[in-house]
């Protein structure tokens, strides 16, 4: 019965085929309804403004000021927002969730092909499947998810027995591809058209005559959408080897436990392009490690996750590296695979349905603002904002409190004004502390009628009040705490 139901070993692309419909079917029951990562807002309202026909926003300054300028939508590496405006273009804004599943699967696809060909067990796919920021970031439309399905084509192409010209320019024009989405993707890429030339592979020519195909188009984009063919979005957040002994116990947790064993197999592998895989993981380490951002003090708990994610693309060489691992290990991996598929697929479900929960929590957030009048509506808290009001929704003009003046309201009878604050680190209080000390200076003495008070289950919470254009007409004074 266990046979017929898991039979690997005897029709694994069969497997493969019935577990991505499995997740196909779970991920659109339980379907995402809103953004969990304030970059995703970057991305998706770059490709909707794509698939409107506009490279730039243009937006108000003022509630009473009838000027109107235009901005970038975003600096952000082309890639990601024109597959999103593919997406939006051809069944809708709420389709673009669909980008990070099917990128995943994409991806696993790629790497399971590659295995069965060299013969190896898809077993080795489980890695991917268990790696819960992996997992996470199938609800969302970032750039990691198709970071990893890019490399791993890029394995399906260069792995490719008695890999000919074509299969080389193909590895890659893939890799070249990926910087379009992430320039971080050459840290998995680099090792290994360098080894072509330190190996003198045979087509190696080819293979780096790919990657400069597919790095022209990351050139070219950037000079049609951001007026520069080697424009690098400075995230505002430095390099420093003092960051590194902070940040390298988080990864290296995230590569042996999240990553079931993933330094241990890139270390024992018996895999041909060891070195590659070893330089590969050396240099995520090292360039993420020195890495300012700081997940732990901004996001607490969520720091795993949210830091664990740009190791993404580096999961198919992981996978690779244990699929030619210790012999001793692969026993054990096939003696328990059906136990260990069971536990993936729960996994999957698990993340699926938390996923789903918040997205019905934060829903409340929307519906509330949502729901106000059209009048002028004031943030203070634009960045967290964006989560819950943009075009996915619909319109909705918010200004940002560090633009708009209190004296700037006096041409509406009735405005708006919200803050949105969040717990869960001590970065996180101090900022929640600081809006509130922003907006009693901003309000003055009279304040306005506190008219909601919600909270997510992580302790996310949504304050909004209503207040007259008048300050002397303002009325029903309430503390902000």
């Amino acid at each position: 019965m266990q046979q017929a139901l898991f039979p690997l070993h005897q029709k694994p692309l069969g497997q493969l085929t019935l577990l991505s419909l499995l997740a196909i079917g779970i991920f659109a029951w339980l379907f995402p309804t809103h953004v969990l990562i304030a970059d995703e807002v970057a991305y998706f309202e770059q490709g909707f403004a794509w698939a409107q026909g506009n490279t730039l926003l243009r937006q108000a300054v003022a509630p009473c000021d009838s000027t109107l300028v235009d901005q970038p939508v975003s600096d952000y590496p082309a890639g990601n927002s024109l597959v999103l405006a593919g997406w939006v273009a051809a069944f809708g804004p709420k389709s673009v969730f669909w980008h990070g599943l099917l990128s995943w699967l994409l991806g696993c696809w790629a790497l399971g092909l590659a295995l069965w060909r060299q013969g190896k067990s898809i077993v080795w796919l489980l890695l991917p499947a268990v790696f819960v920021p992996g997992l996470l970031l199938t609800r969302t439309v970032m750039s990691d998810t198709p970071s990893f399905a890019l490399a791993g084509l890029f394995l399906l192409f260069f792995t490719a027995p008695a890999r000919q010209k074509a299969g080389s320019l193909g590895a890659g024009f893939l890799g070249g591809l990926s910087l379009l989405f992430r320039e971080t993707n050459l840290l998995w890429l680099g090792p290994f058209l360098l080894g072509a030339l330190w190996r003198q592979e045979r087509h190696g020519a080819w293979l780096w005559l790919g990657f400069g195909l597919g790095l022209g188009l990351r050139l070219l984009s950037a000079q049609l959408f951001l007026g520069d063919p080697f424009f690098v979005r400075d995230p505002g957040i430095g390099f420093s080897i003092g960051f590194f002994f902070k940040n390298i116990g988080l990864y290296g947790l995230a590569l042996l436990i999240l990553l079931p064993g993933g330094l241990w197999w890139v270390w024992t592998t018996k895999w041909r392009y060891r070195q590659e895989a070893l330089a590969a993981t050396a240099l995520f380490l090292l360039v993420l490690g020195c890495y300012g951002y700081d997940a732990l003090a901004k996001s607490g708990y969520k720091a795993v996750l949210l830091q664990g994610r740009f190791l993404l693309p580096l999961v198919p060489v992981c996978t690779f590296a244990a699929a030619f691992g210790v012999s001793g290990w692969h026993e054990l991996v096939d003696k328990n695979k059906r136990l260990i598929l069971v536990g993936a697929v729960l996994l999957f479900l698990l993340v699926q349905l938390l996923g789903h929960w918040y997205n019905r929590a934060q829903q409340q957030f929307t519906s509330a603002l949502y729901a106000l009048p059209r009048h002028a509506h004031v943030s203070f808290s634009p960045d967290d904002t964006k989560k819950f009001i943009n075009d996915l929704y619909g319109s909705l003009p918010v200004f940002s409190a560090d633009a708009v003046g209190r004296q700037q309201l006096q041409c509406e009878s009735v405005w708006y004004a919200h803050l949105i604050s969040r717990n869960e680190s001590q970065d996180r209080q101090s900022k929640a502390e600081a809006a509130v000390s922003a907006w009693e200076t901003w309000m003055g003495p009279a304040q306005p009628d506190l008219i909601q008070d919600l909270r997510l289950p992580d302790g996310t919470r949504l304050r909004l009040w209503r207040g007259s254009g008048n300050p002397e007409n303002a009325e029903n004074q309430h503390p902000t705490e």
